[in-house]
């Protein structure tokens, strides 16, 4: 099913082409108006019937989806279409009030700062302690200020009359403002539109990437602030300096040498390929892509989003939203004709959702000594010579790190040390081995050589899991996912990440989330989840569970049962229904969405969606054609 919609002025015009005809007994129009939820809005027993039109619509975004049925008990589902019904911005209060913005004490704050949002309250300016990774409230923005506002991002502090400057969403359209902890906010000019990234130069100038398009405002120190946004200046029409690139959710600015002497350049890191983008913004402007490597090896990064930027004295740091640290990309690593640059981990961090980085300029930045982790096991037993056979008892390792001040020990451990250094190059003796015993039942062995094998324990067939992918054999079986593939589709992200995270095809590396089954026409009509979604992959997990626990799994001819069990759901309307449902997905990141309020949130309740080139906010995905 193919749908298609588009506006004139407030009515709404929507047409549909169904790919097969054969059979085709009914059409069902479902509708989610702005601020509402999915509902059917029209049925059709016409077959014939490939259109409608919805007059006097509300402003804002307005979804259609269309299901067709058959007499064969088959259906089809049509992609999702939206429209705009158009909204103007504020106008002019007719008495302006200037407002004035303190600046931001960077004296008391000499820290990594980040805005932080929490849906349905506001949104707090928060220091990171680099040693805890942990954070403290500076002070809050309620959204229930007059005006009210629905976002704030792409925060930086300009050093010239350093106070603090964001993009803040009123009514659906960007501005530029300027604000303090007084609870202060001087609107001071209508953007393109909303942004998720930016920051403020050396030279105050505010920048910041839009989708596909980086954008510079200069003198901002300069213009004036207003109370009302109506009366702030219109730069919604100014012209991108550069395009072809983006999907950051924040950007840091700073002026280094890259190859070409000096240049102003911006740098955040995508969220969903995990590379780096660069901008440079002067007379010559121009865009990479860069791949990020540590110790050697393409950098792997956490999914979930890199929200917080932040650059010191030409250096840059991004921050994980998942929580896996605050990383450095080294500047004179960045080989801008190779695209590729290193980074390392700096830092701890929190998990965070909807946020934003900036910091002082000129404050005294130290980072973090290089800490130890250990990790501590009773006994190992380890055989001198090239090939090495361990128990399966693990091997407790003590490493110079930079990654966080956790360490755990244990009483009667075996370690096996090894001195590394950053980088790909590591120094060893190839050769060389000290053993010394303390107390009765501890051994302690240092060894460096060349090879190690382990032997794992052994585990009974089905649930077993040879690839490492969080699936078990007997689980990979009822997927059709290879049980010695960790990644089956290739696509990327894991069998299980896939099942269990993602909700999206483990066997379809492109339409990732994108399969459907079956969503059904209306809420009111199914029994579902509060969220509208159905747990696929705790469902096979907990069949095979069953399975298991029965022995089916154990054998062959057990195996065979199971296989035809799973056949039969996925084979049968009920386990379409079952198997099948799949909560709605974000177009541009793939994050399973659920509406709040007529609000599309992911399961972090964010709102924000760095990947979406045409905006700042989740879209659902459109299905597959039928």
């Amino acid at each position: 099913m193919l749908l298609s919609a588009f506006a004139v002025d407030d009515d709404g015009f929507v047409t549909w082409v169904p790919s097969r005809t054969d059979g085709l007994q009914s059409y069902v129009l479902t509708w989610r108006p702005p601020l509402g939820t999915w509902t059917t809005h029209s049925s059709y027993t016409d077959p014939n019937s490939l259109k409608d039109t919805l007059v006097g619509l509300a402003n804002g975004v307005h979804s259609f989806r269309i299901y067709a049925s058959y007499t064969d008990g088959a259906y089809a589902e049509s992609n999702t279409a939206s429209i705009t019904v158009p909204t103007p911005p504020p106008g002019p209060s007719g008495n302006p009030e200037p407002i004035d913005v303190e600046g931001f004490d960077c004296t008391a704050f000499p820290s990594l700062i980040q805005v932080m949002g929490t849906p349905g309250v506001g949104h707090s300016v928060k220091q990171l302690n680099l040693d805890t990774g942990g954070y403290s409230e500076i002070f809050s923005i309620p959204f229930n200020r007059t005006p009210s506002y629905t976002h704030l991002n792409g925060i930086g502090i300009n050093p010239v009359d350093g106070a603090l400057y964001g993009i803040m969403r009123v009514q659906g359209f960007g501005y530029l403002v300027r604000f303090d902890g007084a609870g202060n906010v001087a609107f001071l000019a209508r953007v393109p539109a909303m942004s998720n990234a930016g920051d403020v130069d050396g030279q105050g100038r505010f920048v910041w990437p839009r989708g596909n398009s980086f954008y510079t405002l200069s003198g901002i120190a300069d213009m004036d602030g207003f109370a009302d946004p109506g009366d702030a200046a219109n730069k919604s029409q100014i012209t991108p300096v550069v395009t072809g690139t983006g999907g950051v959710a924040d950007v840091a600015a700073l002026r280094v040498d890259l190859g070409d002497g000096e240049r102003p350049y911006a740098m955040g890191v995508n969220s969903w390929d995990h590379e780096l983008r660069i901008w440079a913004y002067d007379d010559t402007p121009q865009a990479w892509t860069i791949n990020l490597f540590e110790n050697g090896s393409p950098a792997q990064l956490t999914n979930g989003g890199f929200g917080a930027a932040w650059s010191h004295e030409d250096r840059f740091y991004f921050a994980s939203n998942s929580g896996a640290g605050v990383y450095e990309v080294l500047i004179d690593t960045i080989d801008l004709n190779a695209k590729t640059a290193d980074i390392r981990r700096v830092a701890n961090s929190q998990a965070t959702a909807i946020n934003d980085g900036t910091t002082c300029v000129g404050i005294d930045f130290v980072e973090p000594p290089p800490t130890t982790t250990t990790t501590t096991t009773p006994t190992t037993t380890t055989t001198e010579g090239p090939d090495t056979t361990e128990s399966p008892d693990t091997t407790t390792t003590t490493t110079p790190t930079t990654e966080g001040p956790d360490t755990t020990e244990g009483p009667e451990t075996t370690t096996t040390t090894t001195p590394t250094t950053e980088g790909p190059d590591t120094t060893e003796s190839p050769e060389t081995t000290t053993t010394t015993t303390e107390g009765p039942d501890t051994t302690t062995t240092t060894t460096e050589l060349p090879a190690t094998t382990t032997e794992p324990e052994s585990t009974s067939p089905g649930t077993s899991d040879a690839d490492g992918d969080g699936l078990s054999e007997i689980v990979e079986q009822s997927l059709g996912t290879d049980p010695n593939n960790p990644d089956t589709d290739g696509d990327g992200f894991t069998d299980s990440e896939e099942v269990n995270q993602l909700r999206s095809d483990p066997l379809d590396a492109n339409d990732p989330g994108d399969e459907t089954v079956r969503q059904a026409l209306t809420r009111s009509e199914e029994t579902s989840s509060d969220d509208g979604s159905f747990p696929l992959g705790g469902l096979i997990a907990a069949l095979a569970g069953l399975a298991v626990a029965a022995g089916l799994a154990l054998t062959a001819a057990g195996q065979a049962m199971w296989g035809r069990i799973t056949q039969f759901f996925a084979g049968s309307i009920l386990g379409a229904l079952i198997l099948g449902r799949k909560r709605d997905r974000c177009r541009h990141c793939n994050k399973p969405l659920t509406d709040q309020e007529g609000i599309l949130v992911d399961e972090n309740e964010s709102y924000e969606c760095a990947d979406n080139p045409d905006g700042d906010h989740h879209q659902l995905k459109r299905r597959r054609e039928s």
